[in-house]
């Protein structure tokens, strides 16, 4: 049974005998990258929590509303993003709605603490950096299960107009392995921080990659009129910084100007009746002062922690994508961490 968990976690075994993800990144085969040491054997233990059933679970966690969060779906390999984690296709994403929709409802931002008041099983779909897959492939799914959901922008990005410098090293380690580059090549690459953008700028200019072209060929971002459109449709959409930087390592201004000129920049565009907010790469590190001057006039703000507590307006998302595991474990595994967490406590 060991044997099989080790399986069951080993992303490149389980990618290829389950068809689970759209693609393997080649950057796995030359020098894997681990999920977080805490993540891979939950998930590969949640079997564990089928003893119960969800009902039973919410019940001795306390945790009835999910809040799932995605960036990608899609079945084609897609280079700016591949390098970095592993996203689901499209039949895997519609597994995880099928069990998301057996145990729980789903519902709008704003009926959060409502839900969690009255203990009702919930989840509130969420989705960051208004990539263009949002328009084209995940809002016809939801719309077809009647799933409402929030999408998040980085408004500098917004009409192709600016790439995220994750998503252009995930570019260049695509280039670079056409050239052979080795391992320790990908992770030096992999480590490149938001403060060390001029490397990305020499790598590419090295290799020949040109992003503007890639921005205005790939479309990879929505544009202004698509956001419109689902804004139409009855979607909702918040801010998601200016471009993706690391707030933990800005300076307190910095990360107010990244907030508020998002934001400022989206009510300009859109003119959205609320003021969401999800925190890039989550809030950790942020101290709670930091985080109650950024959350000033927010209706909602989303974080990366898990069902972790934590103060309204700000509320903690579970990550479904960077893991083989299914929807189901992935949830399980969340519930299997409250757990022990509690039991430690």
């Amino acid at each position: 049974r060991l044997q099989e968990l080790r399986n069951q976690g080993n992303p490149i075994r389980r990618g290829l005998q389950n068809r689970e993800v759209a693609v393997l990144p080649l950057s796995l085969v030359y020098a894997p990258i681990p999920e977080s040491l805490m993540r891979r054997p939950l998930y590969a233990a949640s079997f564990i929590t089928r003893i119960a059933d969800m009902q039973r679970l919410m019940q001795q966690t306390g945790n009835y509303v999910l809040l799932p969060y995605y960036h990608v779906v899609s079945d084609s390999p897609l280079a700016h993003i591949r390098h970095l984690y592993l996203y689901r296709n499209i039949d895997t994403f519609c597994r995880d709605l099928d069990f998301l929709q057996v145990h729980y409802r789903p519902i709008s931002w704003h009926e959060i603490a409502t839900a969690n008041a009255n203990r009702e099983p919930s989840f509130c779909l969420t989705f960051d950096d208004g990539l263009r897959e949002i328009y084209t492939t995940i809002a016809p799914i939801l719309r077809k299960r009647n799933i409402p959901a929030v999408f998040f922008l980085n408004s500098g990005c917004v009409d192709n107009k600016h790439l995220f410098y994750r998503y252009k090293v995930s570019l260049l380690i695509e280039e670079g392995l056409r050239r052979h580059k080795s391992s320790q090549w990908v992770q030096d690459m992999l480590g490149i921080t938001y403060f060390q953008q001029d490397r990305i700028d020499l790598v590419a200019q090295e290799f020949g990659v040109d992003f503007e072209t890639f921005l205005q060929n790939e479309q990879p971002y929505m544009t202004r009129h698509q956001i419109q459109e689902l804004l139409d449709m009855g979607f909702e959409i918040g801010g998601h910084s200016i471009d993706h930087p690391h707030y933990a390592a800005l300076t307190d201004a910095e990360q107010m100007r990244q907030t508020t000129e998002c934001m400022s920049t989206l009510r300009q565009m859109f003119h959205p009746s609320h003021n969401l907010f999800a925190y890039p790469f989550g809030q950790e590190s942020l101290g709670e002062s930091a985080l109650q001057t950024l959350q000033q006039g927010m209706d909602c703000v989303f974080g990366t922690k898990n069902f972790e507590p934590a103060t309204p307006p700000l509320y903690n998302r579970v990550w479904m994508e960077g893991t083989t595991f299914s929807g189901e474990q992935v949830v399980r595994g969340e519930y299997l961490r409250t757990l022990i967490k509690q039991h430690i406590r």
